[in-house]
């Protein structure tokens, strides 16, 4: 991979991830880093600073890096651009193992792994909504029959006393009736008695005293 000298910018950066993503982690420990646009010194010193993120992918490809002598500033025949060279050859005969198709299809079926994990996640979280959404449906229509049923028995208890006050004021109104009716019956038994006596007392002084009309 080429970068200018000091510079890791969001595009590379964003190729990097790409990189990762598509061919694993691992294959960025066998890339080698070579940087252009480098002056004098830095070029015949290897003489770099990196900042934190390039530091970081210098680490990750195992310190390997050369630079790029720039033609301009160096002729290609000389001392400076046959040492960058015999450096990347050295780089590169040191490196353990290539980038190998093996490697690649055991990142592919990682990758297709971790995906067919993420959709079966995704796919259980979207049944915890949708169990979600049924339970709450469930609860909120339990909670309208309950409220309903409360209602009901509420109205029903309130034409229950409704009918009970009715029915005691009936048989309230009744008892008037028949007590007002027994006083009227006594009332007029006593009245009854009362001439059916006075009736006795006369007939009984009429055979006292018979009375003898001419």
């Amino acid at each position: 991979m080429t970068s200018e000298a000091g510079r890791f910018t969001k595009e590379q950066e964003a190729v990097i991830v790409e990189i990762k993503d598509f061919l694993g982690d691992e294959s960025v420990s066998h890339m080698i880093l070579a940087f252009s646009k480098c002056d004098k010194k830095q070029t015949i010193g290897n003489d770099l600073k990196f900042n934190e993120k390039l530091r970081q992918l210098v680490r990750e490809t195992g310190d390997r890096w050369v630079i790029s002598p720039d033609p301009e500033k160096f002729d290609p025949d000389s001392n400076t651009f046959m040492q960058q060279i015999h450096r990347l050859k050295y780089l590169i005969a040191g490196m353990k193992m290539p980038y190998t198709i093996a490697l690649f299809n055991r990142v592919r079926i990682a990758r297709e792994t971790e995906l067919a994990r993420q959709r079966e996640e995704r796919k259980r979280e979207e049944q915890r909504i949708e169990q979600a959404k049924t339970q709450k449906l469930r609860e909120e229509a339990e909670a309208a029959i309950r409220k309903q049923l409360e209602e009901e028995n509420a109205h029903s208890k309130e034409e229950l006393r409704r009918v009970e006050m009715e029915y005691a004021a009936r048989m309230e109104e009744i008892q008037n009736r028949k007590r007002q009716a027994d006083l009227e019956h006594a009332t007029a038994m006593t009245a009854l008695n009362e001439r059916l006596d006075q009736a006795v007392r006369s007939a009984a002084d009429l055979r006292r005293h018979p009375c003898v009309f001419l």
